[in-house]
């Protein structure tokens, strides 16, 4: 089980606990695992995987204008099939996807009686992020710290009391801050299965230096702080990432370096 350890009064996972692991293995209730997949050395593997995606994965892989670009998602894709395959006992060949009414992937079968596995997956820079548990909903983001409008972002698409909370971030402490919210938000609309359907502004996380993350307020949802729980998942140090899963209480995250043999 991922340790906890406190940075500036923040809980984040200890990065000397990603366990190394070709893939697989038992999802129990009440705990989640996340993967990190560095992308690099990855590239030749999943290009010898490449025929286990179908024609219309492929194709999506190769519009991709920038090669870097096209060997994260072929990492992603390939990686995906490969671990929901250890912990479905299939061959990754063999998985069927289906979507959900708002565009959210999902499995297209589960086996007789088990809780459907849920996943999500992200990827950024150098990392792929993925999260499985049994039957919970759940989002992941990660976003690797890069110069962008931070302010002109906040103000357009955050809520107002995330607003009054950024003006009192400081200015040195303003890149790791944004990107911490940006992956609280982005990973709680990943979990609901909504995406950008739903506004930016109508729910709050916290932004506070120092404060754990978690949801304020949600004007669809008033029992979101209590029903969501929001946990930091950096794969290392230049990258924020957060995990969203739906207990009522802290989950066991299990936290895994993918190393396939």
């Amino acid at each position: 089980m991922a340790r906890f350890s406190q940075r500036d009064g923040v809980p984040s996972i200890d990065r000397k606990l990603w366990t190394a692991k070709a893939g697989g293995g038992d999802l129990l209730a009440e705990r989640v695992h996340v993967w990190r997949l560095a992308v690099a050395p990855l590239v030749s593997w999943a290009s010898e995987r490449y025929h286990l995606l179908p024609a219309r994965e492929r194709e999506k892989i190769q519009r991709k204008h920038r090669r870097e670009d096209a060997e994260r998602e072929a990492v992603a894709r390939v990686g995906l099939r490969v671990l929901l395959g250890g912990y479905l006992g299939r061959e990754a060949g063999e998985i069927v996807f289906a979507t959900e009414e708002k565009g959210k992937p999902v499995l297209g079968e589960s086996p007789g009686g088990m809780p459907r596995v849920e996943f999500n997956v992200s990827h950024s820079g150098a990392w792929v992020m993925m999260a499985f548990a049994p039957g919970v909903p759940l989002g992941i983001d990660v976003e690797q710290h890069r110069e962008i409008e931070r302010d002109e972002l906040v103000a357009g698409f955050f809520s107002a009391p995330e607003q009054a909370s950024w003006a009192a971030v400081l200015a040195n402490s303003r890149p790791q801050v944004f990107f911490e919210a940006w992956t609280r938000k982005e990973s709680y609309l990943k979990g609901l299965g909504v995406g950008l359907m739903k506004a930016l502004d109508s729910f709050t996380v916290e932004l506070a230096p120092g404060a754990g993350p978690a949801i304020l307020w949600d004007d669809e949802d008033p029992r979101a702080g209590a029903d969501w729980r929001l946990v930091p998942v950096s794969p290392e140090d230049g990258y924020a990432a957060t995990l969203a899963v739906a207990m009522p209480r802290e989950p066991r995250v299990e936290t895994f370096t993918f190393a396939p043999i």
